[in-house]
C-alpha cells in the first residue's frame, strides 16, 4: 500500500516500476524504482532524441523495457508489484518502502544498507553540486 502522504491525487494514476540499477556492481544493490507518470515522462523525453540508428540506445531501452513495468493502485491504494520484479530485487513477503522525494524505492528488507544508502558525506557534495 501507498503511504499517504506519497499518494497521487487521481487513484488512476499509473506508476511504472523498474529493476535498478540496469548493471549492478553487487547483485545485492538491485532494488526497485517506482517513477510516477511525470518523472517518467522526464526519462522518455530525455530517450527521444535518440537516433533509431543508435545501437546502444536501443539496447537501453531493451534493458528497461524487459525490467519494468505498470502499476496500477486498486481503491485502498494497494497495487501489485510483478514477480519478476519482485523476484529480481530479492523481495519476499515483505517489503521496505524508500522515499526520494520525487519517486520511492521498493526494498528486500535483507538488502537495504541505510548504512550505504544514507551516506550524509556524499549527500552534503551531492548539494553543493546542485547548489541547493
Amino acid at each position: 500500500m501507498i503511504p499517504k502522504s506519497w499518494r497521487p491525487i487521481d487513484p488512476r494514476t499509473e506508476f511504472v516500476a523498474l529493476l535498478w540499477p540496469i548493471q549492478p556492481s553487487d547483485p545485492g544493490d538491485v532494488h526497485v524504482v517506482v517513477l510516477p507518470p511525470e518523472e517518467w515522462q522526464v526519462r522518455l523525453d530525455k530517450m527521444k532524441d535518440a537516433n533509431l540508428t543508435d545501437d546502444e540506445a536501443a539496447q537501453m531501452e531493451r534493458s528497461i523495457a524487459v525490467r519494468s513495468a505498470q502499476l496500477y493502485l486498486d481503491k485502498v491504494w494497494r497495487f501489485c508489484l510483478p514477480a519478476e520484479l519482485a523476484d529480481g530485487a530479492g523481495i519476499g513477503k515483505e517489503a521496505l518502502f524508500v522515499g526520494r522525494l520525487r519517486l520511492f524505492e521498493i526494498w528486500s528488507p535483507e538488502r537495504y544498507r541505510p548504512e550505504v544508502l544514507e551516506n550524509q558525506s556524499v549527500a552534503a557534495r551531492t548539494a553543493i553540486n546542485f547548489r541547493l
